[in-house]
């Protein structure tokens, strides 16, 4: 790392992070997936075509606020393994910061209930939807519901 990035408080540092990661998000068709990121998504994919299970709705539990969705986002309990994970790792860098995290994707799965062709198909009919500030993928399938099946770190 820069040395002098190390003399940013960690606050500035962390709003750099931030922004560019956003930078990287807007143009998010052209981020492809890796090998060993498509590997998993199959994985994932199978698993959910071979037992059918819907998952809980995305906007169930939690501190959050329920929205109003035109369209069901539900989450399987993998991609909600996967949340908590990444929701716990933030919060232990920054206090708040893993609620910050939640309430980005909070906001994304409205937006796919809402508009769910608005985000990339990026392999075998699965969309990616990239958090804002975030660096994280909703990987989901578009259809009289959305299931969610993955939510991974899109880095």
């Amino acid at each position: 790392m820069n040395t002098n990035l190390r003399d940013l408080p960690i606050e500035q540092r962390i709003r750099l992070v931030e922004d560019l990661w956003d930078s990287i998000a807007a143009e998010q068709h052209v981020l492809l997936l890796t090998e060993e990121q498509k590997a998993v998504l199959d994985q994932r994919l199978d698993a959910y075509e071979a037992d059918g299970k819907r998952g809980r709705l995305a906007q169930e539990g939690g501190p959050h606020k329920k929205t109003s969705m035109s369209l069901e986002v539900r989450l399987r309990q993998e991609a909600e393994e996967d949340l908590a994970d990444a929701a716990t790792w933030y919060e232990a860098q920054r206090r708040g910061l893993g609620n910050d995290f939640l309430d980005q994707a909070l906001a994304t799965f409205a937006m796919i209930a809402k508009n769910p062709i608005m985000f990339p198909a990026v392999h075998r009919n699965t969309r990616r939807a990239l958090l804002h500030k975030f660096p994280f993928g909703i990987y989901y399938r578009n259809r009289s519901r959305c299931n969610s099946c993955r939510f991974r770190d899109a880095r």
